[in-house]
This record gives C-alpha cells, sequence and structure tokens, in this order.
C-alpha cells in the first residue's frame, strides 16, 4: 500500500509525513495535560489566571526571539556551521556591528559564538517589544 508514493514508486516520504502527522498528535495531547495541570494548580493555591496568561505571554516572547536570534545568527553567515548555515565574504550584521561600535565580546566575536547569539537575541528582542 502506498501512502505518497513519488516518482519513483518510494513511500519513505509518506511514511515520514505519517510520522509527522502522528508526533503533532502526541504533541497536541501534551498541551491538554498541561491545560489540565494549570487548572489543577488554580484550584489548589487560588493564583488567578492572568498570571498564567503572563507567564505564557513572557515564555512565548522568550521562545519567539531566540528563533529570530538563531535565524539572525545563520544570516550572518560567519559563525554558524552545520546544515543550513552558509558562508559568505561580504559584509554582515555583525560585522558592520563591529565596524560601527566597536566589538563589545571578549574575546572577539570570531571566538565566542554565545556572544554573538546575546548581540542577536538583544536585537530580537528590541525589534519584537518596540516595534
Amino acid at each position: 500500500e502506498d501512502l505518497l508514493p513519488n516518482d519513483t514508486g518510494d513511500t519513505s516520504a509518506g511514511k515520514w509525513l505519517v510520522l509527522l502527522r502522528v508526533l503533532r498528535l502526541v504533541r497536541i495531547a501534551k498541551l491538554v495535560r498541561l491545560s489540565k495541570m494549570v487548572e489543577g494548580w488554580h484550584a489548589k493555591y487560588g493564583f488567578p489566571f492572568y498570571v498564567v496568561e503572563l507567564c505564557k505571554f513572557v515564555l512565548i516572547t522568550s521562545l519567539t526571539c531566540h528563533w529570530l536570534a538563531c535565524v539572525w545568527i545563520v544570516v550572518e553567515g560567519r559563525v554558524s556551521t552545520g546544515k543550513l548555515s552558509f558562508k559568505t565574504e561580504r559584509e554582515s550584521w555583525l560585522s558592520v556591528l563591529i565596524k560601527a561600535k566597536g566589538d563589545a565580546c571578549n574575546p572577539d566575536a570570531a571566538h565566542d559564538p554565545q556572544c554573538v547569539y546575546i548581540i542577536a537575541f538583544y536585537w530580537s528582542m528590541m525589534t519584537l517589544t518596540t516595534v
């Protein structure tokens, strides 16, 4: 039985699609469990739901800023390595920033990827929360 055959008749792509759908269902089940757990905490401790909403806001904002920072680092093209990276010798946001403001990293940004991540996270947090 072919799930989603491609031109060669291979069903591996279809199997991956089914696996991803099953994993998505598992994730939804965890969210339902989390919701029940928060309701239980509310019943036990009596904290207001606005606290939950505020915590969700902070968590979602932080996670989004993390993703944006990671994308910003990949766009930079010099610090990142791996399957999703690319190499460029042109000026990047980091080289322009260092030229304009100086290198704030110790050691320099070329040898301190954590400092580059913090700069990218700061940029994404300020962009997301002030614009």
